[in-house]
Parts: C-alpha cells; sequence; structure tokens
C-alpha cells in the first residue's frame, strides 16, 4: 500500500480505531522503558531507618524499594503520547471525524497522563515524600519490584481501555441521537459504527 492510500484510509477510520489499537506499542514500550531507565533505590540510598533493609541480621524481612516519582511519571508518558496521534484527525476535512478526534485525544490525554500514575499510587505503592516524591514498592527479597510496577500500571490502563471501547461503540449511536446532521464518512449505517470506510 502506497503512502497516499495509506494516508486516504486512515482519513475515513475513527480516531478511536488509533488509540485503541495503541497498546500494542505503549505497553512493551513502557516496560523497556521502565526497566532499563527505572532508578530503583534502595532505603539505603535515601537515608532511611536500616529496618526498612530486605535482609537484617540475615533474616529476610519486608523491604521496599523507591522509585522516583517525577522519572516514572515520565517513563510513562514517553510511550503514552502515541495517542496523542489522534490529533492528526482533528485536521479532517470531515466535521464528525473531527469531532471524534477531539473525544479521542481527550481520552488518550488521560489514559497516558492519569490512568498509570492515578493506579500505581491508589494500588500498595504509597508515595514517600522526603526531599522528593518517591514511589514505594514493598516487594520480597527476589525484588520483581519493577514487574509489580509495570503491573499496576498496566491493570488501570485495562480499565481505561476497556472503557475506551465502549466509547467508541457508543459514540456513533450518541451522535446518531444528539447531531443527526452530522454524519460519519460514507453515511450513517446501524450496526455499524466501528469502522467509517468511504461507500465503495
Amino acid at each position: 500500500m502506497s503512502l497516499g492510500r495509506a494516508l486516504r484510509w486512515a482519513q475515513v477510520q475513527s480516531p478511536f480505531l488509533w488509540i485503541t489499537v495503541a497498546p500494542i506499542v505503549t505497553l512493551p514500550l513502557s516496560a523497556f522503558l521502565l526497566y532499563q531507565f527505572g532508578g530503583e533505590h534502595d532505603p539505603a540510598e535515601l537515608g532511611l531507618p536500616p529496618g526498612e533493609l530486605c535482609h537484617l541480621g540475615g533474616v529476610a524481612k519486608r523491604c521496599f524499594v523507591y522509585y522516583d516519582f517525577w522519572r516514572t511519571a515520565l517513563l510513562f508518558l514517553l510511550p503514552g503520547s502515541i495517542n496523542l496521534l489522534a490529533l492528526l484527525w482533528v485536521f479532517s476535512g470531515h466535521s464528525y471525524l473531527r469531532l471524534a478526534a477531539v473525544c479521542a485525544l481527550v481520552i488518550g490525554l488521560l489514559r497516558m497522563s492519569v490512568v498509570p500514575l492515578a493506579t500505581i499510587a491508589i494500588s500498595q505503592f504509597g508515595i514517600f515524600s522526603a526531599e522528593e516524591l518517591y514511589f514505594r514498592v514493598e516487594t520480597g527479597p527476589d525484588h520483581r519490584a519493577t514487574l509489580q510496577l509495570l503491573l499496576a500500571a498496566w491493570v488501570g490502563g485495562l480499565v481505561a481501555w476497556t472503557l475506551t471501547l465502549g466509547l467508541w461503540f457508543s459514540f456513533e449511536p450518541v451522535m446518531a441521537r444528539l447531531r443527526p446532521e452530522m454524519v460519519p464518512p460514507g453515511g450513517r449505517r446501524r450496526g455499524a459504527p466501528r469502522p467509517w470506510l468511504a461507500a465503495r
């Protein structure tokens, strides 16, 4: 498929399609970035009491690993910024697609900036503040803290992704009721809000 044909095909697709398939890229990329640049800190580095250490006197105890809040936020924001490509549909010549693009863009912004950090913050990961903000992840001696952090963010992402699907499939029925004069490319087809392919 040539670039021109690909662009024409994309122009008549729902911008919701883009933010729905974006996790195919964002999930592995966020894992790579967090494992490579996450910057774990153990309690000793932060000057916390020795009781916070994993092994004290040869006995495994509860242990915590700390992650810089702002670095972690950036490492989730970078892959999530792929969602912002829904902005391209805002420049569409079709008013229906422009409105869909604005809705998809708002959802994409929430998914990339609020959802991962909020999910981590309300799960078992406390935010420790001394001079800096840190996520505190409780983990065992095997130190799977990074995986725990990712899984917490991904659970929130899965919930948000499910809501995205619901909003996508409800967009056309809502538009048909509230703005019947605005129709998707190719005309309004009952029961097929997903792809807005041009009429053949």
